[in-house]
């Protein structure tokens, strides 16, 4: 037997890493005669955690012996034990270790996507990704198959609670899939783990914490069906949750200024005349922009000068077209508006 440690947080700031419980990091035990594989996460890789993990994996089986990694922390459990404690000798049976890890984080990840990723739920994944390959081995141990239901990970389903919510309402309560409970000594007395579809809402909008329950009786609806992950799907599938982009007043107003200004190719023989009927044209205003009512001064008795909202008023936009329209065509020589150089 060997023990492989899977650390999901490294650091005290991967708070959005952890887990329901505060868990960072995962134990998991293989047999490599059996193929039986068991995972118990953790919130440290301390000598208690180990010898926890150890004693619930062998049961009243004796233990003989386990390898793993050069550390004190198997040392110390090992010699609590009373097992003979062997070190990992590096680049030997790396392959084999590698690909229990692949297989559990690989199985971890599917079952989180159908949970809709939320991460709190990763030990109770884990433990289902690790009890689903020792269920396909479980001959080898118990000498006959599994005889629990095989539903996947957050599945709609039908349970038995322990006690009814209504004294004449219904035996069953919907609820979620998460799994089996194996017993120390990998043994399985027809136990699932569930959890309630009121308390999974509860949960969602913050109200309680995420509780599992145990029953006996699971019942499987039909096709499989994953109200967490299409409950994600659905939200961000919301327009109103979309984020929308929103520009300020002044960028917007510069943008159509840009967009209404015709820039007029210079020709060889134009004149004042003709430049002033290009440019004078009594239905168009000109743009408000905020750095234009900084340059000249906001108009007295508009309220849209003052609170920045609404239409101004006829006579502010007469004074500002009239302010612009001269800074335009001043007598410097240079037409902003038409890129010309005059005579």
């Amino acid at each position: 037997m060997q023990i492989i440690s899977l650390f999901v947080a490294k650091g005290r700031l991967d708070s959005s890493k952890k887990e329901i419980k505060g868990e960072t990091k995962c134990l998991v035990l293989p047999d490599d005669f059996t193929k039986i594989m068991m995972a118990y996460p953790a919130s440290s890789k301390s000598i208690g955690e180990c010898v926890k993990a150890l004693t619930h994996f062998g049961g009243k089986r004796p233990l003989v012996e386990f390898y793993a990694g050069n550390t004190l922390e198997y040392e110390s459990a090992a010699s609590q034990l009373g097992l003979v404690y062997d070190a990992t000798v590096p680049y030997r049976k790396t392959a084999i270790i590698s690909r229990a890890i692949r297989t559990v984080e690989n199985v971890t990840r599917c079952c989180l996507v159908q949970v809709g990723n939320f991460n709190e739920l990763r030990p109770l994944a884990i433990r289902y990704a690790a009890s689903a390959s020792t269920i396909s081995n479980w001959s080898k141990l118990q000498g006959h198959d599994f005889e629990g239901l095989q539903i996947p990970f957050g599945a709609l389903i039908q349970y038995k609670p322990g006690v009814p919510k209504l004294k004449l309402g219904a035996k069953t309560s919907p609820g979620l899939f998460l799994g089996w409970r194996v017993e120390a000594g990998i043994h399985w007395k027809r136990t699932y783990l569930v959890c309630d579809v009121d308390t999974v809402k509860s949960w969602l909008e913050g109200k309680s914490s995420f509780q599992v329950f145990l029953s006996m009786v699971v019942v499987q609806t039909g096709e499989n069906k994953f109200p967490l992950r299409e409950a994600v799907q659905t939200k961000l599938e919301l327009p109103e949750d979309l984020p929308v982009l929103r520009l300020e007043d002044d960028v917007k107003a510069l943008e159509e200024e840009v967009a209404s200004e015709e820039i007029i190719a210079p020709e060889e023989d134009i004149g004042h005349d003709e430049i002033a009927d290009a440019t004078s044209d009594p239905s168009k205003h000109e743009p408000i922009t905020f750095s234009r009512l900084m340059h000249y001064g906001l108009s007295p008795g508009c309220s849209a000068c003052q609170s920045g909202e609404g239409e101004h008023t006829s006579s502010c936009r007469e004074r500002l077209d009239r302010l612009i329209g001269g800074e335009v065509h001043s007598s410097q020589g240079y037409c902003k508006r038409c890129w010309l150089l005059e005579a």
